[in-house]
């Protein structure tokens, strides 16, 4: 499976990306698809919508799991955010984005 890896940090360190979605329908279904490796309970893959942190996970993953969230109509910014605490590295350190979707 090819897929978005997040940018390499080190301990303390948090990275992100940023964009739009745009959707008509009065409720839709935006879905991620991922797979993190990291420290369980302290390392964070987290997915915000207008600000609101809608998805949060953390440990490594035997495989890539799809995560859903409802939006409404509108046009909404959504991150994507990995970061680290200060301390302990365990698996690759990242996530693993193969898929989003909104339908």
């Amino acid at each position: 499976t090819k897929a978005l890896r997040a940018k390499a940090i080190t301990h303390n360190e948090t990275t992100q990306f940023t964009f739009q979605i745009s959707t008509t329908s009065a409720t839709s279904n935006f879905k991620v698809r991922c797979k993190i490796s990291s420290e369980s309970g302290s390392d964070y893959f987290r997915v915000l919508i207008d600000g609101t942190e809608k998805i949060k996970i953390a440990g490594n993953g035997a495989g890539y799991s799809e995560f859903p969230v409802s939006v409404t109509a509108g046009v909404h910014t959504v991150i994507f955010r990995y970061s680290k605490d200060y301390s302990v590295s365990t698996g690759f350190d990242t996530i693993f984005i193969s898929l989003v979707t909104i339908a």
